[in-house]
């Protein structure tokens, strides 16, 4: 047994160690092959190549009267000497939508700069259309429960004051730095009063909370 025993250690000691680390080396990653798609998960595709899809006129705006939520897609990969330059402006990029769509927030004026740049391939604004759940882009009927997510900087208070101002009843608010979100009773119908309010990032259908991962092992 204590022959067993140590040659066990022995082989412990001269075993390789698969779980040492590779040596650094550095990656560059291939261009998608389709680099001018958008494509959201609500279902709306559509390549910059042409412009913004057909919306319906009251799921899309022309303009903010200030700073507002725009999409940069640039020619990926999407580089840090990329973001770099665009936060040199003063845009605060917020988030990401397939494909090189980067979600930043800017005035008129930042977007007019940043379509300068060689490597910036179309802007455009985050259009209220972009916002809605699948379930409710196609059918906007009945009165439910909604879940509306609020871009991080912005003031979940007045969002929720302004929604309730609109006739919607707010029956949670959730304030904190990364999970803004308010709950409101809402007509289907009208839901694109709340899609238009510009710090309005995602609206879908309320769902009872359930345990995920609950029996982890």
């Amino acid at each position: 047994m204590r022959l067993l025993a140590l040659l066990m250690m022995v082989a412990m000691v001269y075993a390789v160690d698969i779980h040492s680390p590779s040596p650094l080396s550095s990656y560059t990653p291939f261009p998608d092959e389709n680099p001018t798609l958008i494509s959201f998960s609500n279902g709306i595709v559509f390549d910059t190549r042409t412009g913004e899809p057909d919306l319906p006129s009251n799921l899309k705006i022309d303009s903010y009267e200030g700073p507002g939520y725009y999409l940069i897609q640039i020619d990926g990969p999407v580089y840090t000497e990329y973001l770099d330059q665009i936060k040199e402006l003063g845009i605060d990029v917020i988030g990401y939508i397939p494909k090189y769509a980067l979600i930043s927030y800017a005035t008129q004026e930042q977007i007019a700069l940043v379509n300068l740049k060689p490597f910036v391939r179309w802007t455009g604004i985050f259009q209220p259309a972009y916002k809605l759940q699948g379930e409710i882009l196609n059918n906007q009927n009945g009165t439910k429960r909604v879940m509306i997510q609020l871009f991080p900087n912005e003031n979940t208070d007045a969002i929720a004051n302004q929604i309730e101002s609109m006739g919607f009843d707010v029956v949670e608010v959730i304030d904190h730095k990364i999970c803004k979100t308010i709950d409101a009773i809402v007509d289907l119908s009208k839901v694109d009063k709340i899609a238009r309010i510009a710090g309005v990032q995602w609206i879908q259908l309320w769902s009872e909370p359930t345990f995920a991962n609950d029996n982890c092992q």
